[in-house]
């Protein structure tokens, strides 16, 4: 059985690597969309961007000449760039909610949800790999000395070997060790 110390490493293992997993999964998150919202920006101002290289278009836009000026620019932005300065400005403590709000949610969804919470949080691997290990462990040495070992335990300290091919009149009588 797990002493207290190992309970409490886990249970803080447990947490942190939950908190640093939610926490990358809402920065991955707010990346991708805001990588994929400055690439279809980018798309879609591409026709604006070739009207404005021409000198007719851009004369007739004379009070609008800024937003050729602004494509311009939007053009220039590297969408990864752009993607991590929006993520890193959307940062939140709690993945991809606040963490106020994120307690909030949890309360007001009553027993079941705090009791889902809790089931999932104790059966995570952290406190289920000790036990698969110690299973493993037995199961592994059992195995080893079924097949490993020549002799077979049937009494005391009567022991019979398995059935090996004999080539010998020697391995075919009962053998005891003293």
């Amino acid at each position: 059985m797990l002493n207290l110390s190992q309970l409490f490493k886990n249970i803080t293992t447990t947490i942190t690597v939950t908190w640093i997993s939610t926490i990358l999964i809402g920065r991955l998150y707010d990346f991708h969309v805001a990588y994929h919202l400055i690439l279809d920006k980018q798309d879609k101002e591409s026709w604006l961007l070739e009207q404005c290289a021409d000198d007719h278009f851009y004369h007739n836009m004379a009070y609008h000449s800024q937003l050729c000026e602004e494509v311009a620019q939007n053009r220039k932005i590297s969408p990864v760039l752009f993607a991590v300065h929006e993520s890193a400005g959307k940062m939140k403590l709690c993945g991809l909610y606040h963490c106020h709000e994120l307690i909030n949610l949890i309360l007001t969804g009553g027993t079941p949800v705090i009791l889902c919470f809790g089931l999932l949080w104790i059966l995570t691997p952290s406190f289920l790999i000790p036990l698969v290990n110690n299973t493993y462990e037995s199961y592994s040495t059992m195995r080893f000395n079924q097949r490993c070992s020549p002799y077979r335990h049937k009494k005391e300290d009567d022991y019979e070997p398995f059935n090996y091919p004999k080539s010998d009149d020697v391995y075919s009588h009962r053998v005891k060790y003293v």
